[in-house]
């Protein structure tokens, strides 16, 4: 047996996974390292699965993930598995109070200058979409581009 790999990734979280995956469709040989007893042990396991990008400020770093996001399609594709994706579910980052949902407010403004389509929803409109969700919240960020995944089954497709 040939021990020799290009590339060591270590950790075999979702991106351990992915950059594996992805410089071995480039021909490269790659030894995935995880100081666990299998894969997804640490945060890849334990995520919600939630793609958002109400979670980044305009700039680089929403590039990055639009860019990331954009790739799902493709990538379920090369896998023969759609590992539970659903595009275009929304996100939110809830709003737990008053003083919360004031904080968010300029940073959702700053995030709309930048073309992340994203808003302010009170209370009521939360519950429109969420019903089940408790009548002492005070809002949240929306976003209706959202997608999300199953990680586990994501991460085994891998």
């Amino acid at each position: 047996m040939n021990n020799r790999f290009d590339v060591i990734v270590i950790g075999a979280g979702l991106m351990g996974l992915s950059s594996a995956y992805y410089l071995s469709k480039k021909g490269l040989r790659v030894l995935v390292a995880e100081q666990g007893a299998g894969i997804l042990n640490g945060s890849g396991g334990a995520t919600d699965g939630y793609i958002m990008h109400n979670t980044k400020m305009p700039g680089y770093h929403n590039q990055i993930g639009c860019m990331g996001s954009d790739m799902y399609p493709q990538l379920l594709a090369d896998l023969d598995d759609n590992c539970d994706y659903e595009s275009g579910c929304g996100g939110y980052l809830i709003c737990e109070d008053e003083g919360i949902f004031n904080a968010m407010c300029p940073i959702v403004e700053k995030q709309r200058a930048g073309g992340i389509d994203i808003r302010m929803i009170d209370g009521y409109e939360l519950r429109q979409l969420e019903p089940e969700l408790s009548p002492h919240l005070r809002g949240a960020t929306y976003t209706p581009s959202g997608s999300k995944i199953d990680p586990i089954k994501f991460g085994c497709a891998m």
